[in-house]
C-alpha cells in the first residue's frame, strides 16, 4: 500500500502555513525544525515529554450505570496499548508523534479502517507533509499532502495539535522562539570552534626587534602545526631570538561562555514548561523542592498533554454511537509509582475510607485479584458504618 505522502505529485499544491521550514536568526545560524534538535537542551525537553507520555499505559473505558469498566475487547484497545501498526509498538508511536508536537507544534497520523468500520491501523505521517485546510470559509476541515495531490477527509486523520489561536493550526515552538534557538545554536557553535580551531595558549609573544617575513611566516606555520586545536592545547612553546611570552586569562571567562550555556538550558526549559532539574540543570534544585517540582511537572506538564491526546483520540477512533459511552484514558497516576512509600500510604488511606478495595489496589500494582472474591469488599471506618446502621434502623421505625 502506498501512503498519501509516498504518491507522486501530479501538480504542486501551495502551502501557506505550517511546515518543516526555518529561517535565519539575528545571532547568525539558520534555525529550522530539523536542525533545532541539535540543541541539547531542546532535545532533552522533547525527549523527556515524548518518552514520559509514551511510557503511560493507555486504556479504553466504558461508562455504565454501575460505573466505568476496562473495555479490553474493543478493536482499538490493542492498537493503543500494544501495536498501532505493523512497524511500531505503542510506545514508539506515541513517542514519535509527541516528539513532532514538541518540535513543530502538531502531529498527524492516518487511520486505516477495516470493513466493519473499526480502526485497524494508525500510521504516523512524517513532519511537514500534512496540513489542515478548508476549501470554503465554513466548510469542513480537510487535510492535504504538500508533496502530492492528495486530500483526505478529517475522519481519516488523527490530528493532535499543539497550542494555537484557532485550535487547528498550531504554533511551531522552534519558529516562535527562533531568536532563542539561534542564540543557543550560536553559543554552541562558538564553543565548538573555539576548542576545535582556537590556539589555546592563552597569551601573546613579544619580539625585541622587527621580524623578517620569512621568520614571521615560519613562526605562524609552526604555531598552527604544533599548538592549534584541542589535542594540542596547553603545549609548551619554544621561543627564539629573544622573544618573550606573556600569559593571559581565558577569554571565555570575559564573555561568560559557561553562564550563557546555562541560560540556554533555562530558556529551553521555560519554552517547553519543563522543570530545569528534569533536563540536568540542578543549579536551583534542592532536596526540599525537587520532589515538589516533580509533582508540578505531572500536574502542569504531563497531565495537559495526556488530556490533549485523549480528546484527539476520542474524536477519531470511536463511532458517533461509541463516543457517548467509550473514552480513552492515559493512566497518569502511574507516574507516581516511583515513590513507593507515598503510594502505599495513599492506598492505605483509600482502603480505610472505602474508595478502594484490595483488588483495585492489586490491579494498580499489576497483581492478580485475591481468590474467591476476598478482595472485592469495601471497608469503612467504624463511625461511618455505625452511622449507616443507625440511619437504616431509623428508616425502619426503630429508635
Amino acid at each position: 500500500m502506498r501512503w498519501p505522502w509516498q504518491r507522486k505529485a501530479t501538480a504542486p499544491i501551495p502551502v501557506t502555513s505550517g511546515g518543516f521550514f526555518g529561517g535565519s536568526s539575528f545571532a547568525g545560524p539558520a534555525v529550522s525544525e530539523k536542525n533545532a534538535v541539535s540543541l541539547s537542551a531542546h532535545f532533552a525537553c522533547v525527549r523527556l515529554i515524548a518518552t514520559t507520555l509514551a511510557s503511560l499505559p493507555i486504556h479504553i473505558y466504558e461508562k455504565t450505570a454501575n460505573g466505568k469498566y476496562r473495555k479490553k475487547d474493543h478493536p482499538a484497545s490493542r492498537l493503543l496499548h500494544d501495536q498501532p501498526n505493523s512497524d511500531m509498538t505503542a510506545f514508539s508511536f506515541v513517542e514519535a508523534m509527541q516528539a513532532q508536537i514538541s518540535n513543530r507544534g502538531a502531529a498527524f497520523a492516518e487511520l486505516v479502517f477495516d470493513r466493519k468500520g473499526n480502526v485497524a491501523e494508525i500510521w504516523p505521517i512524517p513532519p511537514g507533509v500534512c496540513f489542515p485546510f478548508r476549501e470554503e470559509k465554513d466548510g469542513p476541515i480537510k487535510y492535504r499532502f504538500a508533496d502530492s495531490n492528495t486530500v483526505l477527509p478529517a475522519w481519516k486523520i488523527l490530528h493532535v495539535p499543539g497550542i494555537g489561536f484557532d485550535g487547528i493550526n498550531s504554533f511551531s515552538p522552534v519558529q516562535v522562539f527562533r531568536q532563542n534557538f539561534g542564540l543557543g545554536m550560536a553559543i554552541e557553535e562558538f564553543g565548538a570552534r573555539f576548542f576545535g580551531q582556537g590556539t589555546n595558549i592563552g597569551g601573546f609573544m613579544e619580539h625585541p626587534q622587527k621580524m623578517s617575513d620569512d621568520a614571521y611566516y615560519r613562526l605562524k606555520s609552526s604555531m598552527a602545526e604544533k599548538y592549534q586545536g584541542l589535542q594540542k592545547s596547553h603545549g609548551v612553546i619554544i621561543l627564539e631570538e629573544g622573544m618573550k611570552y606573556s600569559k593571559l586569562g581565558m577569554p571565555l571567562e570575559d564573555i561568560q561562555f559557561i553562564e550563557s550555556r546555562k541560560f540556554t538550558a533555562t530558556e529551553m526549559a521555560r519554552i517547553h514548561g519543563v522543570p530545569p532539574h528534569l533536563i540536568g540543570d540542578l543549579e536551583k534544585a534542592t532536596f526540599s523542592n525537587i520532589e515538589e517540582q516533580g509533582i508540578e511537572a505531572i500536574v502542569y506538564l504531563f497531565r495537559p498533554w495526556a488530556i490533549r491526546w485523549e480528546q484527539a483520540l476520542n474524536a477519531k477512533i470511536f463511532t458517533e454511537e461509541e463516543r457517548s459511552r467509550l473514552y480513552v484514558k492515559f493512566e497518569i497516576d502511574s507516574l507516581m509509582r516511583g515513590n513507593t512509600k507515598a503510594r502505599y500510604e495513599a492506598y492505605s488511606i483509600g482502603l480505610m475510607h472505602g474508595f478502594f478495595n484490595v483488588d483495585e489496589i492489586r490491579e494498580k500494582e499489576d497483581m492478580n485479584p485475591l481468590p474467591n472474591g476476598l478482595g472485592k469488599t469495601y471497608r469503612f471506618p467504624v463511625y461511618i458504618a455505625g452511622k449507616g446502621e443507625l440511619e437504616q434502623k431509623r428508616g425502619e421505625g426503630h429508635e
